[in-house]
This record gives C-alpha cells, structure tokens and sequence, in this order.
C-alpha cells in the first residue's frame, strides 16, 4: 500500500469501522501489522490475501465471521489469534500461512471450509469445535488413527487424514460425518459407515480418486452436495457411476433412457446434468432427494417423482423444455432455486403438498407465473396465496382429493 507514492508499512483502522470488506489490503505487499478495532465484525473474502509481508494480526472479539481467502497466501505471516466470538472460517482462508507455527481452533467455530488451512504447518481443535482441517500439515485436536474428532466424545467426525491408505471402518459412536472430511484423501479405497450416522456434510469425499466402494446405512437421512465429486474409481452400472445407493453421475452423456435401479436412495448433483438426448427416466419410489442441477438440460418430456422424495435442489429441471407438466408431491418439503426454470413447454404445475414446500428464491419463469395454472389441495390456497413464491402465480386453483 502507497500514500502519494510511500510504502505504508502499519495500518491502525479506526473504531468507525464494523467491516472490513473483500479485497481491502489484497496484494498490499509492504503492509507488515495491522490493528483491527472491536468495532470490526467481520473479515471479507481475500481483505488481505497476497499481503506477503504481514507477519502477524490478531483478530478481536467482535469478529464473527472470517471470509475465503481472507490471509490467503500471507506467508510471513508467524502468528495469528482468533477469538471465541468466531463462528465461520470460510474456503482457504489462511491457505498458504506456511509460515504459522500453530493456530488454535476456539469452541464457537462451528463451520470451516475446505482448504481454509492449506500448508499451515498445525492446528489445534479446542472445545466443541467443529469443521473441515483438510490441507493442514498436522493436526492436534481429537485424533485416533487417522480420523479427527471434536472431541473425546466421538460423535462428530470433522476429518480423515490424508495419509490414510486402503479401507477405513467409522466407529459406532459416530452420528455425524461433517464437510470435506475426507476431501483429497486420494489412497482411500474404502469406507464402512456405522447405523449410528444420521448427516453425511457437503463435498465429504470430493476427489478421492481411489474410492471403489462404500457402504452407505439406512440410518442416513441428509447428504450434503457434491458427496462424491471426481470420485473416478467408483463402479460404474450401466453407464451410471454408483456409490451404494448414491446416484452420482452418467458416463455416458448420450443416454436417451434410464431405469434407475430401485435401492438407489439419493440422485446426486448434476448426476444426468447435459444429457440432451435423455428423454425418459424412471425415478424409483426408494429416492428421498434429487440433488442440485441433476437433470438440467435434459430433454424429458415426463417425469414422475414420488411421494419418498423429500426434497428438490437447485436448478434440478432447470432447462428441460420438453416438459409439459409437473406434479410435486405432498412429501417434498423444500425446492431449490431455479428448480423449473427455462421449462418453456409447461402447461400446468401441481403441488399436492398440503404445506407449501419452502423454496428460497424463485422456482419457475415470471411468464410461468403470469400464464401457468398452479394447482394445489383446496385447504391450503390461502397458504400458498400467502406464501411466495407461490404467491406470484396468477392462477392458483384449488383441488379436491379424497381425504379434504
């Protein structure tokens, strides 16, 4: 950082300040110290990435949140304290700090995302803290082998290490797999996961290359998004790479038809994504969630979707346009953005769910709502007349069914 034309060394950001915005000292390569006030709340995405001279900060009490990137690349960087008042650690927030000798994880972070600890040499999990140490050198919370709890309890597991060979058995005491726990654990074949696990986070087996099997319980009822991206080694049956009953994507982009096999429990994201020759597809009554843009671009001219499904992602239909209708049944309690949009051949769209399912943006073109019956159960008009985005349809018509 220059003022008229000298290198400034020392910042002292003044108590008017409650937030340090994304990009604020990016590349200020002769900044060596700042003081950040209690006024300051929250740290924006890279505010002082690539500031390669900065050798240590520390963060106050009233900051909360610390965005992506926020230290990326600050390799002088020896010594950094961040407080109990920090929720948040976001995607390679201090990736790169190799100059680190230790940071500690306090109690009242709940989430980390992955590679927010690239190359720092250690990190130190205290408490009940709780997120992803992937791309840390060593890690010195509650470890067993290779896998990483947070704490002695070991109900949440936040990681596995990715020196972690061949077949890794979960134990009994498990009931949560958090994100990115195994990210990039490359020499992972296989994974045996315990009845105990309810929640399996976002991206937990991204790019391990070599996974070829695992065992996914019943007792599983969420899984987060990308579960098993670039997981190349997966089995592949019949044009369709599987992980148990996890549908994860379509080899061949060619398909014009598919009967998905009956235990299968969840269609991952983008799993059909750009099969534009896919007309038909048979959603067996096993599947609980269709994940985010899992059918976007296709050219399905029906679809039917059972009442197992639970929830719609984002942009799941986006783009289908030989659509004609859509029935959403009563289990589906939550949609995702854009879910139908660009669904330009639609003539009718019921919503048989007696509760408007939530959905936190729009789901469908403005010409769909302006044009487009919705039909849904005759109690609940008023609730969806009242709740957007099904407020926004023009024509919302009751329908009686047999239990009204």
């Amino acid at each position: 950082m220059y003022i008229k034309g000298v290198p400034v060394k020392n910042i002292t950001i003044p108590s008017s300040v409650t937030s340090i915005r994304k990009h604020t000292f990016h590349g200020c390569v002769q900044l060596t110290s700042v003081t950040i006030p209690n006024s300051v709340t929250s740290i924006g995405s890279s505010a002082f990435s690539h500031c390669t001279r900065l050798t240590s900060i520390t963060i106050p009490n009233s900051v909360t949140s610390i965005g992506d990137g926020a230290f990326y690349g600050c390799s002088s960087l020896t010594s950094v304290t961040i407080p109990n008042s920090v929720t948040s650690i976001g995607v390679s927030a201090f990736s790169g700090c190799s100059g680190l000798t230790s940071v500690t994880i306090p109690n009242s972070v709940t989430s980390i995302e992955g590679s927010a600890f690239h190359l720092v040499p250690n990190i130190v999990y205290s408490g009940s803290a709780n997120g992803s140490p992937w791309g840390a050198r060593s890690i010195n919370g509650y470890v067993d082998g290779f896998l990483v709890y947070a704490d002695a309890s070991k109900t949440t597991l936040l990681a596995c290490s990715t020196a972690a060979k061949g077949k890794i058995t979960i134990p009994n005491s498990v009931t949560s797999v958090g994100d990115s726990a195994f990210y990039y654990c490359h020499s992972l074949t296989s994974v045996s996961i315990p009845n105990s696990v309810t929640s399996i986070g976002k991206r937990v087996f991204s790019n391990c290359s070599s996974l070829t099997s695992i065992e996914i319980p019943n007792s599983v009822t969420s899984m987060g998004e990308y579960a098993f991206e670039m997981c190349l080694s997966l089995p592949i049956v019949d044009n369709i790479r599987y992980a148990d009953n996890y549908l994860a994507e379509v080899s061949d982009k060619n398909l014009s038809s598919y009967n998905i096999k009956k235990e299968t429990k969840w269609i991952g994201d983008q799993a059909f994504w750009g099969c534009r020759s896919l007309t038909s597809v048979t959603i067996p009554n096993s599947v609980t969630s269709i994940g985010d843009q899992a059918f976007q671009d296709c050219s399905l001219t029906s679809v039917t979707i059972h009442n197992s499904v639970t929830s719609i992602g984002s942009s799941a239909f986006w783009g289908c346009s030989s659509l004609t209708s859509v029935i959403i049944p009563n289990s589906v309690t939550s949609i995702g953005r854009y879910a139908f949009y660009l669904c330009n051949r639609l003539t009718a769209i019921t919503c048989e769910a007696t509760i408007p399912p939530i959905c936190k943006d729009d789901l469908f073109d403005s010409w769909a709502y302006r044009n487009i019956p919705l039909y849904v159960p005759a109690k609940s008009i008023d609730a969806y007349k009242a709740t957007y985005p099904w407020s926004a349809f023009v024509k919302i018509i009751r329908v009686t069914t047999s239990d009204q």
